[in-house]
């Protein structure tokens, strides 16, 4: 959960990433929806939708059927990766 808040707190803070990144009005849309929470209530709706599994892994790294290196990573949502990704754009910064 805490990779989806420091996601939230950095777009956030910047919220033109969205556009210069060509996210989709949908997208531009959702997250700005989110902007309106304040943190403990973006916590508790992140809670109520599963977020608080751990996100250091995919869902089925252990799982020997998909931990072959020459496999595409797997058990990972789109928003999951997206938020991965613009985490550690922002920590690049």
């Amino acid at each position: 959960m805490e990779d989806w808040l420091q996601t939230w707190r950095a777009v956030k803070a910047d919220p033109s990433v969205m556009q210069r990144q060509g996210w989709s009005q949908y997208d531009i849309a959702q997250w700005t929806k989110a902007f309106e929470l304040d943190e403990a209530q973006m916590r508790a709706a992140l809670e109520e939708r599963g977020a608080e599994r751990p996100m250091d892994r995919p869902a089925f790294w252990t799982d020997e059927r998909f931990d072959n290196p020459s496999q595409p990573v797997v058990g990972v949502s789109w928003l999951e990766a997206r938020a991965y990704s613009l985490s550690h754009l922002f920590s690049v910064r």
